[in-house]
């Protein structure tokens, strides 16, 4: 089976959009200091802080349209014909409820920064399988 490369893009690639929420979610944590609340999912909202920081810090923003990555949404084919819509977020944010993916993920990682057409291999807890990325949008 043939893995197709990523697109070279370093760290964490996103759309405009996630980088501007990413930046105003990060001044905010910045401006509350030790006065912000707890953060969903992340509890303590320094570590909240640290990780955007992070993010922040390794992003780049993508135009290229068929490229996955945060604040995009990919349609991935698992089985022929059966397709699966994920959202890629921001690491901790993921929600499988909601179609939300974590770029951290094993799901995440392994598509963003690949573009349509393109094959994914995923290591995830319950085992590995391969995916086509069928859509981004």
């Amino acid at each position: 089976m043939i893995t197709d490369p990523r697109v070279p893009i370093a760290g964490w690639p996103m759309t405009a959009d996630a980088w501007s929420a990413l930046t105003a979610e990060i001044e905010r944590l910045d401006a509350d200091g030790r006065h912000a609340r707890p953060v969903p999912g992340f509890g303590d909202p320094e570590r909240r802080r640290r990780t955007l920081h992070v993010v922040r810090d390794g992003a780049a923003v993508v135009d290229a349209p068929d490229v996955a990555a945060i604040g995009r949404a990919v349609v991935l084919e698992r089985r022929k014909g059966e397709t699966e819509r994920y959202r890629i977020v921001l690491p901790g944010d993921g929600d499988l409820g909601e179609g939300w993916i974590s770029a951290d993920s094993p799901v995440g990682q392994a598509v963003l920064g690949r573009r349509v057409g393109a094959r994914a291999t995923i290591d995830a807890p319950a085992g590995r399988w391969t995916a086509r990325i069928v859509a981004v949008d």
